[in-house]
């Protein structure tokens, strides 16, 4: 019946409809009259929880998304209303008993210049449509591999023992996810870059992750969050 524009994502929370709008750069939540409708797109063999009534109602609702850019009448071009495939995060790629002692070597305080920058460069300068449509080019181009724990965890850890002479992390994973997803793929490594929201009360998040392993953050986190976007 609808489709999502090219830049647009959506997912289903337990109490609402979310949608991402990489090109105006913002999250837009739906009213609980307006859930039902959509939920059946995002997950056609749930029930309702509203009632017919609530159905009803919501045309009205989803002909405003439509007028705002968010869905699109199947007739005309845009994508499937998909939500993202992602495995269920349970391993942390750094569990908090695991000693943070790691050797930094020259090359890694080079690339780790080179990705800070560039994340800084990408974000100051281009749209998060733009970048994330970048990363998404240049994973689909990168030859698959499985990860290298042992390796990455190496990385990750000289990542994070470097990070604080030029950034801090703290409330900025937006800007540390992408700085990490630099410097792992200047190292060949290409893990998933994960967008997640909550509702009640509303809430953004994002992290790195290849299979069920997260590498910058912890499973415990993460879980609280339901994937929008998976770049």
């Amino acid at each position: 019946m609808y489709r999502l524009p090219s830049h647009v994502f959506a997912c289903l929370t337990n109490e609402a409809v979310i949608f991402l709008d990489l090109r105006r750069n913002k999250y837009v939540g739906v009213r609980a009259a307006v859930v039902d409708a959509i939920s059946t797109l995002l997950d056609p063999g749930g029930s309702t929880r509203h009632g017919f009534d609530s159905v009803e109602r919501s045309n009205e609702g989803i002909e405003g998304l439509i007028q705002n850019g968010l869905l699109l009448h199947s007739s005309d071009a845009g994508k499937a209303v998909d939500p993202p495939r992602l495995h269920h995060a349970s391993v942390p790629l750094l569990p908090e008993d695991m000693p943070d002692v790691v050797t930094i070597r020259a090359g890694d305080v080079l690339l780790f210049a080179r990705a800070v920058l560039a994340a800084h460069f990408q974000l100051k300068t281009r749209s998060l449509e733009a970048v994330v449509t970048a990363g998404r080019r240049r994973r689909t181009s990168a030859a698959f591999r499985d990860l290298d724990v042992a390796r990455t965890r190496a990385l990750v850890t000289a990542f994070r023992r470097l990070r604080p002479f030029l950034f801090a992390a703290r409330n900025a994973c937006l800007f540390d996810s992408l700085a990490l997803l630099n410097f792992l793929r200047l190292a060949g490594i290409y893990p998933h870059w994960v967008f997640g929201v909550r509702s009640s009360p509303f809430a953004a998040h994002c992290w790195l992750q290849q299979g069920n392993t997260v590498l910058n953050d912890t499973p415990q986190r993460v879980t609280a969050y339901t994937p929008i976007m998976v770049v």
